[in-house]
């Protein structure tokens, strides 16, 4: 993935760090898939977890706002991270996840772009919420309902999968 994103893609100065964070956070959670039996650890492979997760909430974000904000056709990417992140930690990390991805995806919309922080000092960043416009209020609203929705859904069917599984073993 490390050498796709450098090599192929070559990624804009703003995205390389959440880039090369996320692909060697990957890279270290496939070494402890392989090895798992070895190191017998479970609270360094759900510690990996969560930072992968943290890490394509990152990059997802980054995504977006590289790829045209609200018109970006990768909000679909928050969709998938919070589906993975039910199976892994059920409803409670769905919904983390889903805050998470409310965050990433509002902010990239409110303030245009996540990696401009300065306007986060300043007292302007505050106009620009009450300046929003209709169809991105709208926007906003409807992709968070569905973040939730879609949490809240993944979350439930993985719990009453796990106790399905272990009632038939």
């Amino acid at each position: 993935i490390l050498l796709t994103v450098i090599l192929y893609f070559k990624v804009s100065k703003e995205l390389f760090l959440p880039f090369l964070c996320y692909s060697l956070t990957t890279f270290a959670l496939l070494m402890l898939l392989l090895f798992k039996e070895r190191l017998n650890s479970e609270l360094l492979f759900k510690g990996m977890v969560v930072l992968q997760l943290i890490f394509e909430v990152l990059v997802e974000t980054g995504i977006m706002a590289a790829s045209g904000r609200a018109e970006s056709p990768f909000v679909i990417l928050f969709l998938l991270t919070i589906v993975s992140a039910s199976l892994f930690y059920n409803l409670a990390g769905a919904l983390l996840v889903a805050t998470l991805s409310s965050l990433g995806y509002a902010s990239t919309i409110i303030w245009g772009n996540l990696f401009a922080f300065r306007n986060l000092l300043s007292v302007n960043w505050i106009k620009n919420i009450y300046q929003l416009n209709d169809p991105d209020f709208y926007r906003i609203f409807l992709y968070l309902c569905s973040f939730y929705l879609i949490a809240f859904l993944s979350g439930y069917l993985s719990e009453r999968l796990k106790v399905k599984g272990r009632e038939l073993s």
